[in-house]
């Protein structure tokens, strides 16, 4: 896929997305696995959602648990 297409794409399924919150000091270990598990389309960062946090947003529900296995 284009970045074009990926962004796109992205959009369709992000309203519903399955999101987990993090500590901002992961976000270099979070990318780093979500960028060796998963397909860029599948997931999406979003900086800052409260004080010290971001969150990750997932398109499917088992990746949501995989990385809940890892990180909580």
């Amino acid at each position: 896929m284009t970045p074009l297409e990926i962004y796109e794409y992205k959009f369709t399924w992000l309203k519903g997305a399955h999101n987990a919150p993090f500590d901002e000091s992961l976000e270099y270990s979070v990318k780093n696995w979500c960028r060796q598990n998963l397909e860029q389309k599948d997931w999406h960062f979003i900086a800052y959602t409260d004080m010290y946090e971001h969150s990750i947003a997932f398109r499917l529900e088992e990746d949501l648990k995989k990385f809940e296995e890892i990180f909580k």
